[in-house]
């Protein structure tokens, strides 16, 4: 089973995938952002394990989406560790440009639902290049669209189409 939730920033997507990985104990990552005195200063990569990575902050060198500088060198160590589990659950959160620019991830999120039997994926509510090629890679894949009216039932929702 392939779940693909898609919204809009901020709608809540992270939020289920961390509930989703916790009450199922998957593996995978989630990506969570960095504030300060209410100002977004970038993203981090959280791993199933606890393990923290930096995805993105303000300002820097190239390569950037926005305003962040991407370390892809993260993103690769995160694939790393991800890539030779053995997990019935991966979560995969998300899908963005971003985690797209490393050409390890895109070739790993595109094998993961040939290693595991259930799969989450977040992915922005935009269509981009990775959101369509995972699509058209894997056309079984449920896409739940999430928003502020339906973010507190989709838990539940995903619990009973995997079975729990």
């Amino acid at each position: 089973m392939i779940l693909m939730l898609r919204g809009h920033p901020g709608v809540g997507k992270t939020t289920v995938a961390k509930k989703v990985m916790e009450l199922f104990n998957a593996k995978g990552f989630v990506t969570e952002e960095i504030r300060e005195a209410g100002k977004r200063l970038g993203f981090d990569i959280v791993l199933w394990n606890g393990r923290r990575l930096s995805l993105a902050r303000v300002g820097g060198k190239e390569p950037k989406i926005g305003k962040y500088t991407v370390f892809l060198e993260n993103i690769e160590l995160a694939v790393n560790e991800l890539k030779d589990l053995h997990a019935d659950f991966m979560v995969v959160d998300e899908l963005g440009k971003m985690e797209a620019l490393s050409v390890s991830f895109r070739k790993w999120v595109l094998e993961v639902p040939r290693r595991c039997a259930k799969v989450l994926v977040t992915a922005p509510g935009k269509d981009i290049p990775i959101v369509r090629e995972f699509l058209n890679s894997w056309p079984n894949t449920q896409v739940l669209w999430v928003n502020v009216e339906n973010r507190s039932k989709l838990l539940d929702d995903i619990c009973e189409m995997i079975g729990k």
